[in-house]
């Protein structure tokens, strides 16, 4: 766990969590994590080699060296950053989880000679191209963030993730309670998050668009979400201190925003029984006696309504 989000470094957890479910986003990616500083020219050169680590040039090694030169510089340490360890590439190391992390493949040049046998002279130069292995100077590794309510939707109702706080893995109950203390509104957003994650929805942060979530259909590769999703935790009475007390201007420029990217809007109450005890919210079953209401907000348009009549 790292501030408000929770980080998985594992290529292989990354890739599955992502693609079982579309949970999280790569840290250097709009979506999928799949950053890597690899020339995508040189990857599709090269892919008959069945390798499995970054390719770069020479001349953007260089550069990365000199990268990493000046930042150690300018914090007083060693900058002998000369590889000693070259080697042609093999099938064993290009294979290798170790070296996918510590070293880069540099593509380089090779010069040799065409003896002209006709002139008796050597006159044409052949460059060949060759992969050499090189320790990597500036690493820049690619993580899967999730948000509290997806890490604790994969704790709590999946149960294939485990979360450290330091050293210790932590229990379902000492989670709620930390990211409830860490964001506030956890408890409202995570049961929101576990209703429509339930339904089959793939909710989504909807900050961009000043919402709590996106739901999208499959998952973000297949559609656009479909709906914009506000949640607010009242009582029977439908009273409460609400997150975001709507005026009739602002609910209005909420859901023109909405409709402008093609999306309808969601008022997802979540109707707390006026009996429940503040011991009962402090643990995730609480969720067990929490009803659910959406409201589906539309733009009422007169001329629409009379002209729909009058075809009638």
């Amino acid at each position: 766990m790292l501030n408000n989000h929770v980080l998985v470094r594992s290529p292989e957890d990354m890739e599955q969590l992502y693609s079982q479910g579309y949970f999280g986003k790569g840290i250097l990616s709009r979506s999928r994590p799949e950053y890597s500083i690899s020339d995508p020219l040189l990857v599709g050169k090269w892919r008959d080699a069945q390798i499995n680590m970054p390719i770069l040039t020479s001349k953007k090694y260089h550069c990365h060296v000199e990268w990493a030169k000046s930042l150690m510089q300018e914090q007083g340490l060693d900058d002998n950053l000369e590889d000693n360890t070259e080697q042609q590439v093999s099938s064993k190391l290009a294979s290798s989880t170790e070296y996918v992390q510590e070293y880069v493949l540099v593509q380089e040049e090779e010069s040799s000679f065409c003896h002209d046998e006709a002139a008796n002279e050597q006159s044409n130069s052949i460059k060949k191209e060759k992969l050499v292995c090189r320790r990597n100077p500036f690493r820049i590794f690619e993580y899967l963030q999730l948000s509290l309510e997806e890490a604790f939707f994969l704790v709590y109702a999946l149960g294939c993730l485990s979360i450290y706080y330091g050293e210790e893995p932590l229990t379902i109950l000492e989670l709620w309670k930390m990211f409830s203390d860490v964001q506030p509104s956890f408890r409202t957003t995570y049961m929101t998050y576990h209703y429509f994650r339930s339904k089959g929805w793939v909710p989504k942060v909807g900050l961009k668009y000043g919402t709590d979530f996106l739901l999208y259909r499959k998952g973000p590769p297949f559609y656009h979400a479909s709906y914009s999703v506000m949640a607010e935790l009242v009582n029977d009475d439908f009273k409460g201190s609400l997150r975001r007390p709507f005026s009739w201007k602002s609910l209005s420029g909420l859901n023109r925003t909405t409709t402008n990217v093609s999306k309808e809007l969601i008022l997802c109450y979540l109707i707390r029984p006026s009996d429940m005890t503040e011991k009962e919210m402090s643990s995730p079953e609480c969720m067990k006696r929490i009803k659910v209401q959406e409201l589906i907000v539309n733009r009422w348009v007169s001329s629409r309504e009379r002209n729909e009549q009058d075809e009638l």
